[in-house]
C-alpha cells in the first residue's frame, strides 16, 4: 500500500485530487489543512484531517494541493519532514 499526503484537501485543487485518491484500494491518503474552517470542510465529508507532521513522516508521496503564493513557504515545512 502506498500512502499519499494531500496538503491542501479541502481546497479547490486538493478537493479534486482527493475525490480520486479516497477509496482506491491502492493507496492509503491522508488529509491535511491548517485552518480550522477548512479541517472541518473536511470531517463534514466524513474524513478525518491528519497534522501535517504525522502525514508527511508517514507518506511515500506529499502532494501539495495549495495556493501557487504559499507554495514556497510549504514545501520549506513540509520537505525536512518527508521520508528520504
Amino acid at each position: 500500500m502506498i500512502n499519499i499526503t494531500v496538503v491542501g484537501a479541502a481546497g479547490k485543487m486538493g478537493s479534486r485530487i482527493r475525490r480520486r485518491l479516497h477509496n482506491h484500494p491502492d493507496y492509503k491518503t491522508l488529509y491535511v489543512e491548517s485552518g480550522e474552517t477548512a479541517q472541518n470542510a473536511l470531517r463534514q465529508q466524513g474524513l478525518d484531517p491528519t497534522p501535517a507532521e504525522s502525514a508527511v513522516a508517514d507518506s511515500d508521496i506529499v502532494i501539495l494541493a495549495v495556493p501557487d503564493r504559499v507554495l514556497g513557504k510549504i514545501a520549506h515545512q513540509v520537505a525536512p519532514g518527508m521520508k528520504r
